[in-house]
């Protein structure tokens, strides 16, 4: 046999043989994702989709959702949901899920969740939406809606449809609306404007608000999850890596304007600059750093970083994660806190014009 037949055979015989050693493991993996489903049938027994009456079409808006519902010992609840484009669910002021996961153009997922360690009579969940309403890479552009429902035994409890929907929603209009995108590939930077009260809709009760009206939405065409559900593992920083000092009133010669925020092409849907309630991107290049000293300071979670005005830190994950950042704030006065963050550090600092 000639050489390079030869080494045709056994390259062919080494690859059928990996083939019969992984193939068990790729049929294990098939085996366990057909575990994960929601279930076979993933209709909503009286949930229809629903959205704010005159928030239709509107760029980057945030609503809330509250069902009050009572539970009773050794009930488990369960919540049957999908929406978009991204929606937040907290059980009595704490955090459970996010979704929905992503689908098909055309399609979206269905989420179930149990509700459990409820309290013995009124229990309040509450779902926050964000409906962007723009083309990007990080979620399809259509029309923002929620459908959820609650059952518990066999009946449904509490459900998301006009009239007679047992959610009452609110606008979240502490969430700036119109800012600018976050990048050309996803959608819109966040800039929230907070008082002692702005989430009182998500923990109490008994919280005051001004309710809206609700608008049936198309139907949707559903899938299972089919994916497992995240654990959502408080991941602390580890530590603090440099404190400095910094102005906030510096004025650069020029601003950077990238493409997602100025003279962008008719097909990308954002606010233009003249149309902005809030401009983070302009604020945060009027920040200058004057001094930065790098340290190496453990961060104990249990221990408070101390900030003075004008004072900075910069705290390490170490590695890149994927999550929701979150922060506990004590503030004696009003203060305004700037938030970066990058998975790439440009001379000790994080540069937003790195891009």
């Amino acid at each position: 046999m000639k050489g390079w037949i030869k080494r045709i055979f056994y390259i062919n015989w080494i690859l059928f043989s990996l083939l019969l050693l992984i193939s068990p493991k790729i049929q294990a993996k098939n085996n366990y994702l057909s575990k994960i489903n929601v279930s076979k049938d993933v209709s909503f027994l009286k949930a229809r989709p629903v959205w704010g009456k005159n928030q239709q079409g509107q760029i980057n808006i945030t609503l809330g959702f509250r069902s009050v519902f009572n539970s009773q010992d050794k009930e488990t609840p369960l919540l049957r949901i999908t929406g978009g484009s991204y929606y937040h669910i907290y059980l009595n002021g704490k955090h459970l899920a996010f979704g929905p996961a992503r689908g098909p153009h055309g399609w979206t997922r269905v989420d179930e969740y149990k509700l459990k360690n409820l309290k013995n009579g009124k229990n309040l969940l509450a779902i926050e939406v964000v409906g962007y309403n723009v083309n990007s890479y990080n979620a399809a552009n259509k029309e923002p809606f929620l459908q959820a429902e609650i059952e518990s035994g066999e009946k449904i409890i509490a459900y998301t449809k006009p009239q007679e929907s047992k959610f009452r929603a609110l606008l979240v209009d502490e969430r700036v609306q119109k800012v600018p995108r976050y990048s050309f590939q996803r959608p819109m930077m966040e800039y929230w404007q907070l008082n002692p009260n702005s989430r009182n809709w998500i923990k109490d009760l008994d919280a005051k608000f001004s309710p809206i009206n609700l608008i049936k939405q198309p139907h949707k065409k559903l899938v299972p999850r089919r994916v497992p559900k995240n654990d959502y593992k408080l991941i602390s920083a580890d530590n603090i890596i440099s404190r400095g000092r910094f102005q906030s009133d510096y004025k650069p010669d020029q601003y950077w304007k990238p493409r997602y925020y100025a003279n962008f092409p008719e097909y990308y849907i954002a606010f233009r600059p003249d149309e902005l309630e809030k401009d983070p991107l302009k604020k945060l290049q009027q920040i200058r750093m004057l001094k930065q000293n790098k340290v190496k300071q453990r961060l104990s979670p249990d221990e408070p970083l101390k900030l003075e005005s004008g004072k900075s830190a910069i705290l390490n994950f170490d590695i890149i994660r994927t999550g929701f950042p979150g922060i506990k704030i004590k503030c004696e006065e009003p203060t305004v806190l700037y938030w970066q963050f990058d998975e790439i550090m440009v001379n000790s600092d994080l540069n937003l014009t790195r891009y």
